[in-house]
């Protein structure tokens, strides 16, 4: 299969979806968020021998991908709000870097981080899941002859690492990859339902049909962000929203690190994409690619285009090793 730029640089990341289900109250599951996640090379780390074998295909992500509640204000019942209610799913991308809803495979979470909005989740059939990597996007180019697609350059692992500054003021660059909501849906800042209801009506009818049908609308976005040695930390205010329109909180006592943007916005569904530092694209088919952290958010209501709020890797490395 060729090596097209956009598969390449994606290959680790996939968009993901969300579902809340609950049986005698729904016919059928509802998407709930948007979201991306990223693969780990389970290799490089000190993982329990025991907890590595038993999960194939290990993938971090935003843990308000699977629970909301914790970080926006949303009218579903307290009652509902409860994991096994949710379910995910992780989809390919074509040839343009745009979800592939006929392609996907359930996810299932392993564990939430304490402190950090950060959760690691398991690919519920990994044997079917690297079939659809290894088959690439449907509307890819034909191979040419003699050529065969691999499985290891379109399903890609990342490092967690913290980058090597050369000096003490030295800046890294830091691609944040990952897939934006299409239109709307990659808003970070949904209206709130008075500004709604004060919509024409046209207007209304359109966002609630891009709201009802969202799963899938989901394209490959890049923002480019400037990392430093010492970055700043933000403690992000306690868990419930104070605003009508819902914006983003994270867990209480929480923090996390700041980098500017360079390039390039991020926008809501971008949760849970790596921060990506050195080749963009694996020099060798199958080799990992190194991640500083995970995206957050994009900053600070206030600075939402000149900065990203996101874990760092060394936030994550101790707690994926102490899983059993």
């Amino acid at each position: 299969m060729p090596r097209l730029p956009v598969v390449s640089s994606l290959s680790g990341i996939w968009p993901i979806a969300s579902y809340l289900h609950v049986p005698k109250h729904m016919p059928a599951p509802n998407w709930l968020m948007l979201g991306s996640a990223f693969a780990i090379d389970k290799g490089s780390l000190n993982l329990n021998p025991a907890f590595a074998a038993k999960h194939d295909v290990l993938l971090l992500t935003a843990a308000h991908s699977f629970s909301p509640w914790r970080c926006f204000k949303l009218n579903i019942p307290e009652d509902w709000r409860k994991a096994r209610y949710v379910t995910g799913k992780v989809m390919q991308y074509d040839a343009h870097g745009s979800a592939d809803v006929t392609r996907t495979c359930e996810l299932g979470v392993v564990a939430v981080h304490p402190t950090v909005d950060v959760a690691l989740v398991k690919v519920m059939k990994p044997d079917e899941f690297r079939k659809q990597c290894a088959a690439g996007p449907k509307d890819a180019p034909p191979a040419e002859e003699g050529e065969a697609a691999d499985v290891n350059d379109v399903f890609g692992t990342f490092r967690l690492t913290t980058p090597d500054f050369a000096t003490d003021d030295a800046l890294v660059t830091s691609s944040i990859m990952g897939f934006r909501g299409r239109g709307s849906l990659g808003n970070t800042e949904w209206p709130s339902e008075e500004a709604v209801k004060a919509m024409p009506a046209e207007q209304r009818k359109a966002l609630m049909e891009e709201q009802r049908n969202a799963v899938g609308k989901q394209d490959y976005n890049v923002c480019q962000v400037s990392l430093v040695k010492d970055p700043p930390v933000t403690d992000v205010p306690p868990l419930v929203p104070t605003s009508d329109a819902g914006e983003l909180k994270g867990p209480a006592s929480s923090i996390y690190s700041r980098a500017a943007v360079k390039s390039g916005s991020c926008y809501a569904g971008m949760s849970g994409s790596p921060l990506v530092f050195g080749p963009l694209i694996a020099e060798q088919p199958g080799q990992p690619r190194d991640a500083a952290g995970l995206l957050f958010q994009s900053g600070l209501k206030e600075k939402r285009n000149t900065e990203v709020l996101y874990v760092p890797s060394s936030a994550m490395i101790p707690w994926l090793e102490s899983l059993k």
